[in-house]
């Protein structure tokens, strides 16, 4: 395969310039400044030259197009080459128009060229604007055939815009497959955050309501606890009153035997003619007895005592 060929370009046709009147001698003059600034490959000053007699020319001139593309070109501005072989293809010589056609897919495959960036890692707006210029580039080429069938650089030059652009297109295609599946591991690590958020929420919503239930469980207890506890206070205050109501009918009790055994000791003391004893003098008995009751007052007394005792009721403050 032929290697991108060099311009073919056009000598500067100087001698196509008329030269009768003022505005003529003008666009003479800066043709040839051109023709200096070209000879000594001050190709930049030739394409301003060129450019200016094209803007002081009534008519747009094919050639003057054509020899400013080409200076343009050598001096590195690719865009002014691009406009300028553009303009130069509108002439109306097929040989003109084919080589004007020729050099502006040359430009268009420079650009494409430097729009990728010579490598493989170009970004996609990149690799889009060097598929778009390859494209031109073989458009521009097979318009070129169109004019000389023969150019066999032309048809050559064609053949390799058509593998570089199918290089970048695979380029595109390989780019835009990674960046979806950066973007579906982006999604899925996205879904995967979520999930966990609310993995989290449910954790968190889940211990709340083990909290409040367990809160609810210790409430209760506690309410048990202290219903329990004033069950037991209102049992022992029950049981109080209770014991202390054994205790006075005890108590009472123990008063009418003790008022009895008066009247029994009252009535023995009496003899049988209703005449009562001197007081002082009792039998041996009645002594007894009389022990004997103080003995089983005592007796019941202490047993009143240690049942209060060990009931944990508070005693009454009397003591029999």
């Amino acid at each position: 395969m032929k290697p991108l060929h060099v311009l073919v370009a056009i000598p500067l046709l100087l001698a196509a310039a008329p030269a009768v009147d003022p505005p003529q001698r003008s666009i003479r003059q800066e043709i040839r400044v051109a023709e200096d600034a070209a000879s000594r490959q001050k190709w930049a000053e030739a394409a301003d030259a060129l450019a200016r007699a094209q803007q002081q020319s009534e008519m747009p001139n094919p050639v003057l197009s054509y020899d400013q593309a080409v200076a343009a070109y050598r001096a590195g501005d690719l865009e002014q080459a691009a406009a300028a072989f553009e303009q130069a293809m509108n002439s109306n010589d097929p040989s003109l128009a084919g080589a004007a056609a020729y050099n502006l897919g040359n430009t268009a495959y420079q650009l494409a060229s430097q729009a990728s960036g010579g490598s493989p890692d170009g970004g996609q707006p990149a690799l889009q604007d060097a598929a778009d210029r390859f494209r031109q580039a073989l458009q521009h080429y097979r318009s070129a055939l169109a004019n000389n069938p023969g150019d066999q650089e032309a048809r050559a030059n064609g053949e390799l815009a058509w593998r570089r652009l199918q290089e970048v297109e695979k380029q595109q295609q390989e780019q835009q497959q990674q960046q979806d599946q950066q973007q579906q591991q982006s999604d899925e690590q996205q879904q995967s955050d979520e999930q966990q958020q609310q993995d989290q929420q449910q954790q968190s919503g889940e211990q709340q309501q083990q909290d409040q239930q367990e809160q609810s469980g210790e409430q209760q207890q506690q309410d048990q606890q202290q219903q329990s506890g004033e069950q037991q206070q209102q049992d022992q205050q029950q049981q109080s009153g209770e014991q202390q109501q054994q205790d006075q009918q005890q108590q009472s009790g123990e008063q009418q035997q003790q008022d009895q055994q008066q009247q029994q000791q009252q009535q023995q003391q009496t003899d049988a003619a209703g005449t009562p004893r001197k007081p002082g003098k009792m039998t041996k008995q009645e002594a007894e007895r009389l022990l004997q009751a103080v003995r089983d007052r005592e007796r019941q007394r202490r047993l009143a005592k240690q049942q209060r005792e060990g009931s944990g009721v508070a005693p009454t403050g009397k003591d029999w």
